[in-house]
This record gives structure tokens, C-alpha cells and sequence, in this order.
């Protein structure tokens, strides 16, 4: 058969064979209200990508509203669509950041373009005019957070066309997100997003050695080799910090010796508060990612940082001591 009935076909397959109904009844209720329009973006002959769209309704119907806006907020067929996709901060492009998907995320997927009773009848002002749910003041502060996003590289084993990556959620280049304070829906009377968060300076001494800091495998290389490791022997970076691994409690969580060797689960969670020891972990301020050698193997595991805020601009303070 040709490729353009292709998705119709393995979708009707599946909904008309399948035990669970309401799961997909559900999917297709989700389906009808967070759309992206196949003629729009020259897709109209693939399959796989529409499928793995469709499956986040159908992954997320029993769950969470937000997991699914989530989800197809990464999407990179609604980044096409709602133009997300290589969304650029004024400060990197020098042009001020697409305001689609910050619009339409509100008034097609969540809040609407009016506020409403709890009957679904519309609230009104001391004039019977009705309330809008934002403005374009909020628009534009929100367009500031979707920015940065990109496609995933090409890879094999999925339907291609062309260059492009339609499969794949797209991907944060951090140095083209906008890093300045964005405000909450009201503006700036309402407040500004992570306010109540603490700030990462103000976070208690020793954070990462408490109870419940929980720490992630992440193999022979770190993520943030490029930023940390001194891999070119380079002055100005310095190596992640690593437990001494006959006196350091971190290094007995993260190691978890049995018959002499470290296992090293591929999740920590402290489960008491832990001494620091050494220079490093005493006097580190934020921790990024930990070096563990178990004779002549080398791994890495990254620090799971609790929620905070880093100001962009302050008076009156230092540089945290990073590792």
C-alpha cells in the first residue's frame, strides 16, 4: 500500500482489535484537543512519526495532564508545527524569541482565552466583560522560556526523510535559551518563576552529603566532561572530585563494595547524613558529578541537584565553590 494510509491503517489495527477501549478511546479524546496538522508540515506520506506522536495519548491517558503537555511540548512534530523548533533568545539570534507555541499552549491546550466558573460559565468585570485568562505581556515572557529547542541528530533504524529527525524529542542547546528572570501568568505583581524555590547560593552547607541527596550513575565519562574534567591538561578547568576511597563515607554509598569490589548501583540515595571528608568535600558549595576509581576502573556519577535558583544578577555575593 502506499505510504500515505499507512498511520491510518496501524492505527485502526490497533483500536479496533485492542482489550483496553477506554485507554484508546481517551488517546483519541487527547488527540482531538492537542493537534498538529499533518498537511502543514510535508509529513502527510510518513507513518512512524505520526505513531509515536499519537503514542504519547496513549501512554499518558490514565495519567497526568501535565506529563502529556510534557511530552508534546519536546515533540518535534509540534515543534514544526507550533514553529517551537529552533526557537532562538533575543540575546543569542538578536531578535526577539516566536511567540506560537507560547499562545497556543495556553488557549488551545490548557487555560483557554477566558476565565471561567466552576459551571463553565464565563467570569465578568463590574462591566459584564469577560475575563481573559492572559495577555500578550504574558505571551511574550513565556516565549522567552521555549527557547533553545532543537531536532535530534539523524540516526538509523527510524523512518527518514531527508536530514531531519521526526522521531526523536528534541533536544536543549542551553547556549541559546534565554537566562533571564521570566515572570509567572499576571506579570510581574504575580511574581517571577522559581521565586519559590530557594536560592542555590542559600542551600545548607554539605547539601549533597545529607539525607535523601541522591546521586545517578552515569558510566566511564561524565556529562560534564567538557565544562569539569581537565582532559586537556588545561589550567583554568580541574578534575571532578573524588572521594578517597579508604576514608570517605560518599565513596562507601556510591561504591557499595561486595566480595571486594564496587557494584555501583545505577541509583543512590543517602539514606542518613554523611562526615565529610577532605578538602574537596568539606569546602564544595555545589557539587556536579563524582569521580569513583575501584582499582583500574573509573566511573562517574552525577549529583541529582535539588530545585534552586541562580540569580543572574546579584550585589554583595561570591562565586560558589563548584565541583
Amino acid at each position: 500500500h502506499a505510504d500515505g494510509p499507512g498511520k491510518h491503517m496501524a492505527w485502526t489495527s490497533v483500536v479496533l482489535t485492542a482489550e483496553d477501549q477506554l485507554r484508546h478511546r481517551v488517546a483519541w479524546s487527547l488527540s482531538q484537543i492537542i493537534v498538529v496538522g499533518q498537511n502543514d508540515l510535508d509529513l502527510n506520506e510518513r507513518t512512524e512519526a505520526w505513531l509515536v506522536f499519537y503514542d504519547i495519548f496513549v501512554a499518558n491517558a490514565f495519567g497526568n495532564y501535565r506529563d502529556v503537555l510534557q511530552q508534546i511540548s519536546a515533540s518535534p512534530l509540534m515543534g514544526r508545527y507550533l514553529t517551537l523548533l529552533g526557537n532562538e533568545a533575543l540575546g543569542y539570534r538578536g531578535t526577539f524569541p516566536d511567540e506560537n507555541f507560547a499562545r497556543e499552549i495556553m488557549q488551545l491546550f490548557t487555560i483557554g482565552l477566558y476565565e471561567l466558573n466552576m459551571d463553565g460559565s464565563y467570569k465578568t468585570d463590574s462591566r459584564g466583560t469577560r475575563i481573559g485568562t492572559y495577555t500578550n505581556e504574558d505571551i511574550m515572557a513565556f516565549s522567552r522560556i521555549w527557547t533553545g529547542w532543537f531536532g535530534q541528530s539523524r540516526r538509523s533504524n527510524i523512518e527518514q526523510q531527508g536530514s531531519t529527525n521526526n522521531i526523536d524529542y528534541m533536544s536543549l542547546r542551553a547556549e541559546r535559551r534565554d537566562l533571564f528572570p521570566k515572570t509567572f501568568l499576571g506579570g510581574a505583581q504575580v511574581g517571577h518563576i522559581g521565586e519559590t524555590y530557594p536560592l542555590c547560593s542559600e542551600l545548607p552547607p554539605g547539601h549533597f552529603l545529607l539525607k535523601g541527596a541522591k546521586y545517578r550513575f552515569h558510566g566511564t565519562s561524565s556529562m560534564y566532561s567538557l565544562a569539569h574534567d581537565n582532559v586537556m591538561n588545561s589550567s583554568n578547568v580541574r578534575e571532578h572530585m573524588a572521594p578517597d576511597p579508604a576514608n570517605s563515607q560518599l565513596y562507601a554509598a556510591l561504591c557499595k563494595k561486595e566480595n571486594n569490589k564496587c557494584t555501583f548501583p545505577s541509583v543512590v540515595t543517602l539514606d542518613a547524613d554523611l562526615p565529610c571528608n577532605g578538602d574537596a568535600e568539606c569546602n564544595a558549595e555545589m557539587l556536579w558529578a563524582v569521580k569513583m576509581i575501584d582499582g583500574d576502573v573509573t566511573v562517574y556519577y552525577t549529583y541529582v541537584q535539588p530545585p534552586c535558583v541562580r540569580l543572574q544578577f546579584f550585589e554583595g555575593k561570591r562565586a560558589q565553590i563548584h565541583w
